[in-house]
């Protein structure tokens, strides 16, 4: 990942990536809260009590924190997908502007 490529470009296009993470965590928002909750029934889970105080409080937490990174990879992935779709770009375009910070075109960059 190249951040030295982030910190030239311009401003609408650094928004434009800030943009693309919002978005992915509002995705992923609602499966993260129906699948923590769905966990918590599992492990038999008391939401209105102390996590830390239940006998598999502590499973519940990292099953929470390892669900809540699974939905947030996949909605960067899904978000991917679909600006390659609209843009047009090839798979390798995507890679390089989304995950590597690299290949940007030249008028992306500050003058």
């Amino acid at each position: 990942m190249n951040i030295e490529n982030y910190n030239n470009l311009k401003f609408k296009y650094k928004l434009f990536f800030a943009v693309i993470v919002f978005v992915a965590m509002g995705i992923s928002a609602y499966p993260i809260w129906e699948l923590s909750i769905e966990l918590a029934e599992y492990l038999e889970i008391d939401l209105e009590a102390p996590i830390k105080e239940q006998v598999f409080g502590w499973h519940w937490f990292f099953g929470f924190i390892l669900i809540g990174a699974v939905n947030l990879v996949g909605a960067c992935i899904l978000l991917t997908f679909a600006i390659t779709k609209l843009k047009g770009w090839s798979f390798q375009q995507a890679l390089d502007y989304f995950w590597r910070y690299e290949n940007f075109p030249t008028y992306w960059y500050k003058k």
